[in-house]
């Protein structure tokens, strides 16, 4: 059989294959077991947050495997060998600085800042209780309390704490301050992106005026999946990955350096300090480039890598001290252990989900494009060629290696904006590879219009014109001016009347006190009323489960808790109320406590 029929019968083989699981992805499952009371959808319906991984895994890795044998098997003389991956070697001088940019990296600076000097602020009539108020109740229970961790259960980690405390020490102590700030951190994130592109760039094989082109057209693409104001592939989460992987990109094209391997563990432990998930990720990569250097035998390289992660955390744990970072690692173990019990959604069946709103038709495309990054990445690591040197193969992998383990956050709650925050580096290869083929197979002696030492400034110009076309600088004049209208506005104006009301109802009610416990998803409650959580339960639901209901229970004793804002209208995560995940603690607050004030469908009991 020649190779071409070959080659068809297999793709053949591997469409029956995702055809097969597809059709029968609902069946995949294991039983559910009931080893704690962590409740959520998943867990009402007696599902295993566990399927959807497993399904995934059924779904991507075998038509992967199988593909390398089919490559291994019938591309002997052009298959390398795996073991040859762990040689890592010296690329040739880069031949991409940013002196070929010099006129294009200026203008890509002055397109972000326009950008944001421009856009509208945050909306001063709408407050997210849930999102937003993870915010208000952390910092709220911070400057009461004194402490991080150890004052507040963050869902994210220290982000929720760190990034309030820094609008109130440099803006106001107000709702605008931190909805600002969240622009702010969209601002850094385009600057730190612009970085990451350039790295990037470096990486492909093409001549040096494609190579600007090329830089041009990514940067273009990835700054377009971050924007002010919405729910974006690139976001908060991933500053410290972008910084991580710039510093990755530039410690293989050059001579490793000891310092660029402390930085690399820096990223690495903060990444963990701010987001636990990204943390988390970046520390099976950190893992993954250990065991490289290991087979490389860069042994010093090696233990300067575990020896800084170390050193690092060392220093994490001085500087907050024991307790705190204790807090920190339990709340990180609750959350990875039963978040996807609290707060899992089941991913859309693939392919026949598609048109079955935004979730089913991202959830398909984000799978599909899973599956083709990985035959790409597996034809260009385990193929003979002149284009791809080791440690660029060896990044290759470490990226989609990346796309693939931050994927998790997708297959955990699985609607269309998680799906969306899981797909940016798949977004990010994909962009990659296509202008990769576009620029390799570009002929060599093409001139672009006028000479190739004028490519730069043909760039420039475009982006000149681009800026101008996108500029409203009426808004641009005027920032200033809107800038400290929409930093001092009242908190007032970000909830309805109906609310002011209710909140200078109960503030009237427990005026002497110097606390109150929120038991809603409502979180922005306890800052509205100027009180701070009595426990650092500030996300009640999040306490689920027997071993955190009874801490809550115990805090809400010792701390001699008067007050329990029982029921809030606004919002109510999934629809389940907090007294039907917490039952436990339910049970307890019901013996105890008491209603003593009603009013459209907000309830406020008292200690009895």
């Amino acid at each position: 059989m020649t190779l071409k029929y070959k080659l068809i019968l297999f793709i053949i083989f591997i469409a029956l294959y995702i055809c097969f699981i597809s059709f029968f992805w609902s069946n995949i499952q294991v039983p559910l077991q009931i080893n704690n009371r962590a409740i959520g959808l998943l867990t009402i319906k007696n599902i295993n947050p566990i399927n959807d991984t497993i399904r995934f895994i059924l779904l991507i890795f075998p038509p992967l495997i199988l593909y390398l044998l089919f490559l291994k098997i019938n591309f002997k003389n052009n298959f390398i060998k795996i073991k040859s991956l762990s040689y890592s070697e010296k690329y040739l001088k880069n031949n991409f600085e940013l002196r070929d940019l010099k006129f294009v990296i200026p203008l890509f600076c002055i397109l972000i800042m326009l950008e944001f000097f421009q856009t509208d602020f945050p909306p001063t009539n709408y407050l997210d209780t849930l999102h937003d108020g993870d915010y208000l109740a952390a910092i709220s229970n911070h400057f009461h309390f004194g402490g991080y961790w150890n004052s507040a259960f963050t869902v994210h980690g220290g982000e929720n704490i760190f990034l309030p405390l820094i609008a109130f020490k440099f803006l106001n102590l107000n709702i605008a301050s931190i909805k600002y700030t969240l622009y702010l951190a969209i601002f850094l994130i385009k600057f730190l992106t612009i970085l990451l592109a350039y790295q990037i760039s470096k990486l492909v094989n093409i001549e040096k005026n494609y190579k600007i082109i090329f830089f041009i057209i990514l940067t273009l693409f990835m700054l377009s999946l971050s924007s002010y104001g919405a729910v974006n592939y690139i976001n908060i989460r991933d500053i410290f990955v972008l910084i991580f992987f710039s510093i990755l990109i530039q410690l293989y094209i050059n001579k490793l350096n000891t310092l660029l391997i402390y930085f690399l563990s820096l990223a690495t432990v903060l990444s963990f300090i701010f987001h636990y998930d990204t943390g988390v990720y970046l520390h099976v990569i950190v893992l993954l480039i250990f065991f490289h250097f290991l087979f490389s035998k860069k042994v010093k390289e090696s233990f300067f890598l575990i020896f800084f992660l170390i050193l690092n955390w060392l220093i994490i744990f001085s500087l907050f001290g024991y307790s705190e970072i204790y807090s920190m690692f339990e709340q990180f173990l609750q959350i990875a252990i039963n978040m996807d019990r609290m707060h899992g959604i089941e991913y859309p069946q693939p392919f026949l989900s598609i048109g079955d709103g935004d979730h089913g038709t991202r959830g398909t495309k984000a799978l599909v494009f899973l599956l083709l990054l990985g035959f790409i990445t597996t034809t260009i690591v385990f193929f003979k060629n002149n284009y791809f040197k080791i440690n660029e193969k060896f990044l290759l992998i470490i990226f989609y290696g990346y796309s693939i383990i931050s994927f998790k956050n997708a297959l955990g709650r699985s609607d269309g904006p998680h799906i969306m925050l899981s797909s940016d580096w798949i977004s990010i290869l994909l962009c990659y590879y296509f202008l990769y083929l576009i620029f390799f197979y570009l002929p060599k002696n093409i001139n672009f219009i006028a000479a190739k030492k004028y490519i730069e400034k043909i760039g420039g110009l475009f982006l000149i014109i681009l800026i101008l076309i996108n500029t409203d600088f009426k808004k641009v004049l005027n920032y200033n001016k809107n800038f400290e209208n929409y930093i001092n506005t009242s908190d007032k104006t970000f909830i309805n009347k109906d609310r002011v009301k209710i909140i200078e109802e109960i503030s009237q009610i427990i005026n002497n006190e110097n606390c109150i416990q929120n038991f809603t998803a409502d979180l922005s409650l306890p800052y509205l009323l100027k009180k701070p959580n009595c426990t650092q339960f500030i996300s009640s639901w999040l306490g689920s489960g027997e071993k955190f209901e009874k801490k809550f229970i115990n805090q809400l004793r010792n701390n001699n808790v008067n007050y329990i804002i029982y029921s809030s209208p606004l919002y109510i995560v999934d629809n389940i109320k907090t007294s039907d995940r917490l039952k436990i603690a339910n049970q307890y607050i019901q013996k105890n406590y008491s209603i003593i004030w009603k009013k459209n469908n907000y309830i406020l009991l008292k200690r009895i």
